[in-house]
């Protein structure tokens, strides 16, 4: 019995194992955060557009709503890093020489 669980176990590693590498091959990490990233700033504006329209009092803690405001500030810089460099993949496209080192406004 203690074999067969283990055979069981180890058979669901690799399915696992399997199905992760095929989701990063269909949509690789660097993908699947900015879909994350996009989704809960557009989730964000329809929230507060409904609380605008109906009056509803925003239903977060004070310690909830700082860490919020915290999470919103570091996504907010690496949306800014992300904007740099695609215009610098913009600029080498249209065969301009980029220097890779300057121009980051790193949070």
């Amino acid at each position: 019995m203690k074999r067969l669980q283990l055979s069981k176990a180890a058979e669901v590693i690799k399915v696992k194992a399997e199905t992760g590498k095929r989701i990063i091959k269909s949509m690789p990490l660097w993908r699947q955060h900015n879909a994350l990233v996009t989704a809960h700033f557009l989730l964000a504006k329809q929230v507060a557009h409904l609380y605008a329209q109906t009056g509803l009092v925003d239903p977060l803690t004070p310690k909830e709503q700082a860490r919020l405001t915290q999470a919103h500030s570091l996504l907010n810089g690496v949306k800014t890093i992300r904007a740099h460099g695609e215009q610098m993949e913009r600029d080498v496209a249209d065969g301009i020489m980029v220097d890779r080192n300057a121009g980051w406004d790193e949070p």
